[in-house]
């Protein structure tokens, strides 16, 4: 007794693979868009995240500075040294929080790296079954 399967021909076979890797492929990059709208949330969170401790913190840190070079001037410093140093300490964290904020932004880290392995996958399942 033969199957509905043995009987079907070889060029009905391969139009059968070609179509459900087609379908595959499909589902493969449905899931890629998915996955990229998620990597671009946490781009979009990360970026208001920045914005965010920018417009809070400049006050409070402008009247923390201030307040820190007059410490220093009482101390015995000249004007113009303790807002230098200030400056400069101030510029130092900047420099580290800005370091941090692009390497939170970097492309690598925004890469759909599920989506890209399950297509790695599939398509070595596909090589398999052709």
């Amino acid at each position: 007794m033969t199957t509905e399967s043995s009987r079907r021909s070889t060029p009905q076979l391969f139009t059968e693979v070609f179509a459900q890797v087609a379908a595959l492929i499909s589902t493969e990059l449905r899931l890629m868009r998915a996955e990229a709208g998620e990597k671009l949330s946490q781009m979009v969170t990360g970026v208001a995240l920045i914005a965010a401790t920018a417009v809070v913190m400049i006050s409070a840190l402008v009247m923390l500075l201030q307040g820190i070079a007059a410490w220093l001037v009482a101390l015995g410093w000249q004007p113009h040294w303790a807002a230098l140093i200030v400056a400069a300490v101030v510029a130092a964290i900047g420099a580290v929080m800005l370091i941090k904020a692009m390497n939170d932004l970097k492309a690598s880290n925004l890469r759909p790296e599920r989506t890209l392995h399950q297509l790695n996958k599939d398509l070595n399942v596909a090589k398999e079954q052709v």
